[in-house]
């Protein structure tokens, strides 16, 4: 499955950047980012797609290198002028799996 069949390109254009969709999703990014710190890009993979990702990973995971981390949300060093309670300064503990390429 290439990455046209994987990304809805009608409702997330990224191929051209430059188009008018595209600056405009761009936007919409930019002020949920500013506004809420996040932006979801829902939709993003197709559907059939995601199933299809899902099964390629059943095979794999097994070998995948698991590492949990803790790490506050910008994923940089505590802010000392900041309180402990802060935002800024909570930890959050993140398992990631990582797979290397296989063959």
């Amino acid at each position: 499955m290439d990455f046209e069949q994987q990304v809805d390109l009608a409702r997330h254009p990224i191929t051209d950047p430059e188009s008018p969709a595209a600056v405009e999703l761009l936007d919409r990014c930019r002020s949920g980012l500013r506004d809420r710190g996040a932006y979801v890009l829902e939709g993003f993979l197709r559907q059939d797609a995601v199933g299809t990702i899902l099964n390629e990973l059943d095979g794999v995971l097994a070998h995948a290198f698991y590492k949990p981390k803790k790490h506050n949300p910008y994923l940089a060093p505590t802010d000392e002028n900041l309180a402990p309670s802060h935002p800024r300064n909570r930890e959050q503990l993140t398992n990631s799996a990582t797979l290397r390429p296989c063959c």
